[in-house]
């Protein structure tokens, strides 16, 4: 929008954010690890953004 609230195109998550970094850092943003429970998650629940690398 006109003061910046809201992105007026491409908008990104968190999610996307940190799949980017672990993305450049070498890290598949789809690993999977496990809580104290033995649960599974992914590190990140976003895909690398295109724009940033190119």
């Amino acid at each position: 929008d006109k003061i910046g609230g809201f992105p007026g195109d491409r908008p990104v998550s968190p999610g996307d954010l940190t799949a980017t970094i672990y993305h450049c850092l070498g890290i598949d943003p789809r690993t999977e690890i496990h809580d104290q429970n033995g649960r599974p998650f992914f590190i990140s629940s976003g895909n690398p953004i295109a724009d940033v690398i190119g």
